[in-house]
């Protein structure tokens, strides 16, 4: 199999997995709101607290966590699937509408909404591929009533009367 194939043979194999969606935010030098839509992420340890989150090397989001050395995590709900397509773009144009109401949580972007969120420091980083390893130790949570937004087979799914 032709290293091309077996990328996206890969990619097929991973969509298998069922994932909840999270938006990976936070703040640059001039108090913008920067994320990206991540899948990847999983809680490590309970104590400390710590979370990983998986960030491609290319995305904004990358800088701007190298810089501040702080994320958030924010969990989406089902309500919430525009907001997924929206910061799974690679870039963003400031021209283009969102509707998203956001504010600051422990002094990270919390998005509206969103059923959880997580707001972590940094505490290790990994170079590994085309993406970083992310790991961060919680400061603050805070959950929210609502149905997960969930991601299955390159598609959204939703869990009927969840909460």
């Amino acid at each position: 199999m032709s290293k091309e194939n077996f990328v996206t043979e890969y990619r097929k194999t991973m969509s298998s997995f069922a994932t909840g969606v999270t938006v990976v935010t936070t703040l640059d030098g001039n108090n913008y709101i920067h994320g990206m839509t991540a899948n990847s992420f999983t809680s490590v340890s309970l104590d400390p607290p710590t979370v990983l989150v998986c960030i491609g090397h290319t995305r904004n989001t990358m800088t701007h966590v190298n810089n501040t050395n702080e994320f958030a995590i924010n969990i989406l709900s089902d309500k919430q699937k525009h907001i997924a397509d929206y910061f799974a773009k690679e870039q963003t144009s400031e021209d283009e509408n969102l509707e998203l109401n956001w504010s600051i949580k422990f002094g990270s972007p919390y998005i509206e909404g969103a059923i959880a969120f997580l707001k972590a420091n940094v505490v290790k980083k990994y170079n590994y591929g085309d993406h970083a390893i992310v790991l961060g130790e919680v400061q603050g949570i805070d959950t929210q009533k609502g149905n997960p937004l969930l991601y299955y087979h390159s598609n959204y799914l939703f869990v009927p009367n969840s909460s």
